[in-house]
Order: C-alpha cells, then sequence, then structure tokens
C-alpha cells in the first residue's frame, strides 16, 4: 500500500509540474502572440507610411539591384513598383547617372556611413532635381547589408534658386551701369559749374 501511495505521489508531483510547464507554455505563447500584434501593427504603419510620402524611398542590395521601391518613386519611372523591383541600377537610368549613384552607393557599403547628395537625373517624366540620402541598413554582423535611400524633389526649389542667381546678376548689371552713369553726370556737372563759374 506505501508503494501505491508513493507513485500516486510520484504521478501527482509530475502532473503538477507538467501543469505548471503548460501554463508557462500558455503564457509564452500568449506573449508571442501579442508581440507578433504588435509587430504587423507596427509594420502596417510603416507600410502606410513608405507608400504615402511624395519622397522615392528605395532599397539596393550589394548587387546594386532594386530590393524594395514606393510606388511614388515607381511614378517618376512611369511604371509600376514591381516591374522596377530586380532591376539593376544600370537598367533604370542613363550610364553616367546610374555610374554616379552605383558609386555613392558602393562608398555606402564600404564605409557604412550615411551619405548625402544632390543631382538632377533623367525619367521618363522628365528631369527632376533631387536631393537624395542614402542610409545603410546593417545586418547582425555589423556589415551593411542594404543602401536605403530616400530622394526628394527638389526641382521647384532649384528653379527659384536659379531665379534668384539671374536676378541677382541682373541688379548688379544695372548697378554698373548706373553708378557708372552717376560718375559720368556727376563730372559732367562740375565741368559745367567751372564753365559757369569762369564767365
Amino acid at each position: 500500500m506505501k508503494n501505491d501511495n508513493n507513485t500516486i505521489n510520484q504521478l501527482l508531483i509530475k502532473i503538477e509540474r507538467l501543469n505548471t510547464k503548460i501554463s508557462l507554455q500558455e503564457k509564452d505563447i500568449l506573449v508571442y502572440k501579442r508581440t507578433e500584434d504588435t509587430l504587423a501593427e507596427s509594420e502596417e504603419k510603416y507600410r502606410a507610411l513608405v507608400e504615402n510620402l511624395n519622397d522615392s524611398i528605395f532599397m539596393i542590395d550589394s548587387e546594386m539591384r532594386v530590393a524594395f521601391v514606393n510606388d511614388y518613386a515607381a511614378t517618376q519611372f512611369n511604371t509600376k513598383k514591381e516591374s522596377i523591383i530586380g532591376k539593376r541600377v544600370s537598367e533604370l537610368f542613363p550610364v553616367q547617372s546610374s555610374q554616379r549613384q552605383i558609386n555613392s552607393i558602393k562608398q555606402v557599403f564600404a564605409d557604412g556611413q550615411m551619405l548625402q547628395a544632390e543631382s538632377v537625373y533623367k525619367f521618363p517624366i522628365g528631369e527632376v532635381w533631387l536631393n537624395t540620402k542614402l542610409i545603410p541598413v546593417f545586418n547582425d554582423k555589423r556589415k551593411v547589408k542594404f543602401v536605403y535611400g530616400v530622394s526628394r524633389d527638389i526641382s521647384e526649389h532649384k528653379q527659384a534658386e536659379e531665379k534668384l542667381i539671374s536676378r541677382n546678376k541682373e541688379l548688379e548689371t544695372w548697378a554698373e551701369v548706373t553708378s557708372g552713369r552717376e560718375l559720368f553726370m556727376l563730372n559732367l556737372k562740375k565741368e559745367i559749374n567751372e564753365l559757369l563759374e569762369k564767365s
């Protein structure tokens, strides 16, 4: 009888341990599910933000292929993003522009530092001035895995800047012409006064 009680007690202890493990696993599953839901919600917010910005957002891998591009960037090429993803940078731009971009992207891969530049690009929709930030995305070993890019259209700003420079040149020319004319008029007035004094 004592052996039976011992066996029953051992079984009860095992059952209690199993219940504890099951309870802990249920809590782990609940935490995992909450984390998964939070991550999904966060991803959805990020995706909504990226897709609704009026900036071109893209990701380039180490083989200079487009790994991601948002809808706004695709409109610059007058196409859908699915037709851009997987293409090489050299397939998307004229040789000179693509080489400049590839060199900048390679620099970010090499030194792991953000790079910012302004340049004009030719797209199917026309020429566009872009301010582009290239940002390294690191893997868990701190090696650059992708280069994330954000390009903002600054064409209106550049046009205004060019108009301002042109207007300043016009004003400088006018100032030179009028100051020379004023000096001539002062000298002429002086000569007339001298003639009047002599007479």
